[in-house]
Formats: C-alpha cells, structure tokens, sequence
C-alpha cells in the first residue's frame, strides 16, 4: 500500500461562516480570498504560490498587490515558511474531507 494522500473532490461550504468572515472585505479582496479558497482546494489543501493565484487574477496589479497585503494584514490569508498563500480552514476543511475519503474507502472494503 502507498502513502499517497487521496485529493478529495469535494468539500464543505459553511455560507453562514463566509458571510460573518468577509463582512469588512472590499468585493475585490473577497474575489481573491474566493478565488485562493479554490486554488487550494484543487490542490488537495496544500498552499499556493503567489505567483500562480496571480496569474487567476486578471486584475489590475495594484488592485490585486493592495487586496493580498489587506488579506496577509487580516490574516485572512498567511505566508509560509516557503513564501505560498495558505488559509488555515482550507487546511482543516481538506483534511476533513480526505478523512471521509479515507473512511469511505475502508467501510467499502
């Protein structure tokens, strides 16, 4: 048996937790929070590069440069040690899912 971990499809959607969390957001900082959100979930939870979220954001550069810095500032995104974007409920709510996954899998067998 491999260690690869299964990428969940799939993922919970909290709109009630969204809504309360993006209150004080410009719509363009909601577009890149959203549009980060499902950077990272089509990467199985795993942190994205700057580089990448920017080439799915065809905004003005200022306007996206202005929007990150307000996230980062917020926390509504963080840095890792190896400079990608992360958001901390994208890593709990991939890991939830790849343990349906996992869960599934065995009750299958």
């Amino acid at each position: 048996m491999t260690d690869v971990k299964p990428k969940p499809r799939r993922f919970d959607f909290y709109p009630d937790d969204f809504i309360a969390g993006v209150g004080e957001l410009t719509l363009a900082e909601r577009g890149l929070l959203w549009t980060h959100a499902s950077l990272q979930y089509s990467r199985g939870g795993d942190a994205v590069a700057p580089e990448h979220l920017r080439r799915q954001c065809p905004d003005d550069a200022r306007v996206y440069n202005r929007s990150l810095a307000r996230l980062l500032t917020l926390s509504k995104l963080q840095l890792t040690d190896d400079g990608k974007l992360t958001q901390k409920r994208c890593v709990t709510e991939a890991e939830n899912a790849r343990k349906r996954l996992i869960t599934s899998a065995e009750n299958g067998r």
